[in-house]
């Protein structure tokens, strides 16, 4: 019986980057699809009343590597286009109270380092973009 697995041998990574992608990642992306990207469409429909006034329009999720080229974590990019916030003419205090609003929504991951700049609210543009780090193995 012929057996074409391949078997780490010596120094390296490879034992570790097998950890990562058959465990550690299917982890992080389910954080990332289950929790809080729904936690986020959650916060979005409790402040605009519907989940018709705004559309997912950018998902981007990219390795961070440590110093033994080991994924550390996962940078991720969640985009909203929210027409209602485009061209925005009302306070600055109100856009902060929307933004808090969406933060105290996601900390409820407590894996996550959350803070008030995760969370970007363009109103030129009429965007809530989300950008957050997922540590592995935790």
């Amino acid at each position: 019986m012929e057996n074409n697995e391949i078997q780490p041998t010596g120094a390296g990574n490879f034992e570790a980057w097998s950890l990562t992608i058959s465990k550690k990642l299917p982890e992080a992306w389910n954080l990332i699809t289950r929790t809080v990207d729904p936690l986020l469409y959650a916060g979005l429909i409790e402040l605009l009343g519907s989940n018709n006034r705004f559309s997912k329009k950018e998902s981007v999720v990219a390795p961070i590597l440590d110093d033994t080229f080991n994924i550390a974590s996962l940078q991720v990019k969640l985009v909203y286009s929210v027409p209602d916030f485009a061209n925005f003419q009302g306070s600055q205090e109100a856009v902060m109270h929307d933004q808090q609003y969406l933060l105290q929504k996601v900390q409820q991951v407590g894996t996550i380092a959350w803070s008030l700049n995760n969370i970007i609210m363009d109103t030129n543009e009429g965007m809530v973009t989300a950008i957050f780090n997922v540590p592995l193995g935790v």
